[in-house]
């Protein structure tokens, strides 16, 4: 389950605007739809590369931005207090207690175990089998402070970072004299299923109806120019992502390089499942995205 666990606090690293963003405590990466371009619909978490638009008209990376950490509140908070001792949210200085620092970790579980409580209510008595009740220890509650997260009303006032959509990508790609090479490439990547989205419902129906042809796929020269950045791009990196490169070769409809790719990709420990499609979709040299 993706569960947001507070806001924080983020600046744009170009002129400083300050925003809002999410903080994530997990994330689900599961979608309805996933195929070989890094393409997925209905995805229950999508970063989008990481790439935010600011107010200034510029772009940036999440990773770029200046962190200017959580934003939290103090709370007063009703907490049981268990024979006087004092409530810590502290792991270690707990552990310091002058009357618990002899003890073994096992010793220290035991004494403060639920179970141990339910042992001093219940005990048995030494001279019958019967079960006696000890008298009820009287617990009481009190308020100690703790720092909590703000709630997104306490942090409303200040603007949400705004998502950078997938045609904005071209305004990255266009000016390389404004950007750095890292977020031309995050554009580039994700440019990449945005010029591709048209081939994807005629290839769901031919899924649906085998018997119908293939349906073609195209590269307009915008296509193979983004396609042949990210392959030159890929193929100097120190450690090759060889999916990605094999893919990239399979849409440029250069497919015995690309099943060299594939091959070297399975020496690795990659999706065997996904390798199989693209391998197959190699072979009968359908040069489109597919589902995986």
């Amino acid at each position: 389950m993706t569960r947001v666990s507070g806001y924080r606090q983020i600046a744009c690293p170009n002129c400083l605007s300050v925003y809002i963003t999410p903080s994530y405590s997990s994330i689900n990466m599961m979608a309805f739809e996933r195929w070989s371009d890094g393409r997925t619909v209905g995805s229950l978490y999508n970063n989008g590369g990481g790439i935010r638009s600011c107010q200034c008209g510029k772009y940036y990376r999440m990773k770029d931005a200046i962190d200017m950490g959580l934003m939290m509140e103090t709370r007063m908070i009703e907490v049981w207090d268990d024979d006087g001792i004092e409530t810590s949210y502290d792991l270690p200085a707990f552990l310091r207690r002058q009357e618990d620092n002899q003890l073994t970790l096992i010793e220290l579980l035991l004494k403060y175990s639920f179970i141990t409580k339910i042992k001093e209510r219940f005990q048995p008595s030494t001279h019958t089998n019967e079960v006696t009740i000890s008298k009820p220890v009287v617990r009481k509650k009190r308020l100690v402070p703790k720092e909590v997260p703000k709630d997104f009303k306490d942090c409303e006032h200040i603007p949400l970072v705004q998502w950078a959509s997938d045609y904005e990508m071209e305004n990255i790609i266009k000016f390389p004299e404004k950007y750095d090479q890292e977020i031309i490439m995050a554009a580039r990547k994700r440019y990449w299923p945005f010029l591709n989205d048209y081939y994807r419902e005629p290839f769901k129906t031919y899924c649906k109806h085998r018997w119908l042809p293939v349906p073609r796929f195209k590269l307009s020269n915008e296509q193979k120019e983004n396609l042949s950045a990210l392959l030159e791009f890929h193929q100097t990196e120190n450690d090759p992502d060889w999916v990605t490169i094999g893919e990239l070769l399979r849409e440029l409809s250069r497919f015995e390089e690309a099943m060299k790719a594939f091959e070297k990709a399975m020496q690795k420990s990659h999706n065997a499942a996904d390798l199989e499609k693209l391998t197959r979709a190699t072979r009968i040299k359908i040069a489109g995205p597919i589902p995986i």
